[in-house]
């Protein structure tokens, strides 16, 4: 299933008025109640909505292993950041982060 999702989260739009946020994956069954996923995200938080610059975007892509519990899907997925940015003295960012949830993305 490849699925695009345009999502807003709470805790997000209550500190700003702009957000896109993209998604893309890609699922596939590997073997008895085991799945993997290929996926690709962008997007970016803004001050005002009318402020929305899609030059502005950030991306990931990643990958990932789930497990059809009887309580729902248990998600593994590692995630690359494609442009990380400088984080003041101690450095740039992380280029991977590791997401561990129970359930669907989206």
């Amino acid at each position: 299933n490849l699925t695009f999702v345009t999502l807003t989260l709470p805790s997000v739009s209550s500190l700003t008025n702009g957000l896109i946020l993209l998604n893309a994956e890609l699922r596939f069954d590997l073997f008895g109640s085991f799945g993997a996923a290929v996926f690709l995200d962008a997007g970016n938080v803004f001050p005002k909505a009318n402020e929305l610059d899609f030059t502005r975007l950030r991306g990931s892509v990643g990958f990932g292993i789930q497990y059809q519990s009887p309580v729902g899907p248990i998600r593994v997925d590692l995630g690359f950041k494609l442009n990380r940015l400088n984080i003041g003295p101690s450095g740039r960012e992380r280029r991977s982060v590791l997401h561990i949830s129970l359930g669907r993305a989206f």
